[in-house]
């Protein structure tokens, strides 16, 4: 299955850039079994700068390396803050956690997450959540499709 992938890259024109983005504009590669993620993105806004200057941000939390990262493992230091002072994400991370347990904040806020195994769960999960939620079922891809480069 060919999918387009869209690739936001440096703005000045070299080679290079341009290679990337003929690359992921044709990539195919999507897993027949690549999971599904619902993904809401609230109207509202987190700014970094002020979630992280935070009081209450934890800030001796272990470190972890990347590989060992999964839907399951660890937690957002930053979710708690942003969720105290934007009542959107709150909103959305709730409305997530009622059909699935996993939902999770993306980074520093404000989108939220949720996979599931099969984008037929994603779908029947998009539909239980109420309709002012702006949200949609992205499939996860099993590899980069920019992977060989990195080699």
């Amino acid at each position: 299955m060919a999918a387009r992938i869209a690739c936001s890259g440096p703005s000045r024109r070299t080679s290079r850039t341009q290679a990337v983005r003929r690359i992921s504009a044709s990539a195919a590669g999507l897993s027949p079994d690549a999971s599904a993620l619902i993904s809401v993105m609230p109207a509202a806004r987190a700014s970094t700068p002020q979630m992280f200057a935070a009081r209450e941000l934890t800030r001796n939390a272990p470190s972890a390396k990347m590989d060992v990262f999964s839907e399951a493992y660890g937690r957002n230091d930053l979710e708690p803050v942003v969720r105290a002072r934007v009542a959107a994400v709150a909103d959305a991370i709730d409305a997530l956690r009622k059909v699935s347990s996993g939902a999770r904040m993306t980074g520093s806020g404000a989108c939220a997450f949720a996979a599931f195994a099969k984008e037929v769960e994603a779908r029947a999960a998009l539909a239980a959540l109420p309709r002012r939620l702006r949200a949609s079922v992205v499939r996860t891809l099993a590899r980069h499709p920019l992977a060989a480069f990195a080699s």
